[in-house]
């Protein structure tokens, strides 16, 4: 557009303004279809950071950081592994969840009701505390810090739609998991093995 535009100037030629012009509406049209759709997204996403928790939820152009204390203090890796995603989704506003968990009964940082959905994050201090005597129910069960051991025990617990084994836990208890969930015919996804996991809410 600029070249054809540049090429009216010089030659003044009307072609060349009008395919400009056409060319402008083009690009334009294209940044504002894109705004609308990251306006209108809503994700969770668990990121493949070796060795950390790192989860997001987004919401437009915001998001929520869930992660580890000292990935979310290491800015070589969240430009390396998180950030890049970030400027793709055009997420320009990003929230401590900290400042969501005083008197919002949707947030408690271990079970999160974001939009329809419902999460439930597994970490070793809170999983051996845990004891319920009704099956909580969560549309997403994440497994963070080698937590747990036995599948069937977690399941006494949570009913979930769908269990996530984090890149925090180990390669060994990946794979114990892995072999424990197939076993039991329980829809799981990996992201050791498999990658970032995202999904639209």
């Amino acid at each position: 557009s600029i070249i054809l535009f540049l090429s009216f100037l010089a030659l003044r030629k009307f072609e060349f303004f009008k395919y400009a012009l056409i060319g402008l509406v083009f690009f334009l049209s294209i940044q504002l279809w894109e705004k609308h759709q990251h306006n209108r997204q809503i994700k969770l996403i668990v990121y493949n950071v070796p060795k950390r928790s790192a989860y997001d939820l987004v919401a437009g152009e915001k998001n929520i950081l869930i992660g580890d204390s000292l990935l979310l203090n290491d800015d070589k890796k969240l430009l390396f592994y998180i950030k890049p995603n970030w400027w793709k989704m055009s997420v320009d506003e990003t929230m401590s969840l900290n400042s969501l968990v005083t008197g919002n009964p949707h947030f408690n940082k271990k079970i999160i009701q974001f939009h329809n959905k419902r999460m439930a994050f597994i970490d070793s201090s809170w999983y051996r505390a845990l004891r319920c005597k009704e099956k909580i129910k969560t549309d997403y069960l994440i497994i963070s810090k080698n937590a747990v051991a036995n599948v069937e025990e977690l399941l006494k617990y949570f009913d979930s739609d769908k269990i996530i084994i984090d890149s925090s836990n180990s390669s060994f208890k990946v794979k114990q998991l892995c072999r424990q969930m197939n076993k039991l015919h329980i829809s799981y996804y990996s992201v050791p093995d498999s990658g970032a996991f995202v999904t639209d809410i």
